[in-house]
């Protein structure tokens, strides 16, 4: 019998019911052998954007946010701690898009002439399954994208010095954050133990004392659940919809098999 119980969230009611659920079921191993303490996606993303927050304090983010229009000044502080959800996710999104169009230098170095990649034109103009396979499967396509990772792990080792590389960082770690929300929103569990082992090392180097040391214990657990709990987990065991509509999915915040 699996039974899952409280959540672990960004605020402290949340974090401390966590530390509570897994001190007694630590102290009592034998009687809680079959507990599984469920950590909930919603709070951990809204912790991850406050590591996210504490990675770029002092780079003028705030700055280029607030001066953009974005995000107002009286907002930011929420954005930064990762306390206003939808304005957070919002403006990492959006500086995620504002750093990709950035990259667009790479285009005056690549091999590969952009104009001779029809299938990549025809996504453009109608954006389908159809096409978008067809794309990925493009010879040509395939050569540009291997070009362009190339780039961009030479910008990671600090092939345009420490400032790109910083911000490719930043854009990584926006992107781990946007594979957890897909994960759920679609109930792809592989994906979700997979991602969940991405946002880790953020959490941990940002401080973020109890997700550093619960975290890899709930992605640990994940990884060695029975195959019928595994099972369970498939079947709308972290997310859930009221419709049909696909990848329109919100998180659990605590359930019991």
């Amino acid at each position: 019998m699996l039974v899952g119980s409280l959540i672990s969230g960004f605020y402290s009611k949340q974090e401390r019911a966590a530390k509570l659920a897994f001190n007694i079921v630590w102290t009592y191993p034998e009687r809680y052998s079959k507990v599984f303490v469920h950590l909930g996606s919603f709070h951990t993303m809204s912790a991850y954007m406050g590591a996210l927050g504490t990675m770029m304090s002092g780079s003028g983010f705030e700055d280029i946010v607030v001066q953009s229009g974005i995000c107002a000044s009286g907002s930011i502080m929420q954005v930064m701690n990762g306390k206003h959800y939808n304005r957070a996710m919002r403006v990492h999104q959006q500086m995620m898009d504002a750093i990709d169009r950035l990259l667009e230098v790479f285009l005056e170095q690549s091999t590969t002439d952009v104009n001779h990649l029809p299938e990549v034109a025809l996504l453009a103009e109608e954006n389908n399954r159809s096409n978008y396979l067809e794309a990925q499967n493009s010879a040509s396509f395939k050569q540009f994208k291997t070009e362009f990772q190339n780039f961009t792990d030479d910008i990671r080792r600090g092939g345009l010095e420490k400032t790109a590389q910083f911000w490719i960082q930043y854009r990584d770690c926006v992107a781990d954050l946007l594979t957890f929300m897909q994960a759920v929103k679609e109930n792809d569990f592989h994906l979700y133990i997979q991602s969940i082992h991405q946002l880790c090392s953020l959490l941990f180097s940002a401080d973020r004392q109890n997700y550093a040391r619960y975290l890899p214990l709930y992605y640990v657990q994940l990884t060695s659940l029975p195959s019928a709990a595994e099972a369970m987990m498939h079947n709308n065991g972290f997310s859930v919809s009221r419709s049909k509509v696909p990848c329109c999915r919100i998180p659990v915040q605590g359930w019991s098999i």
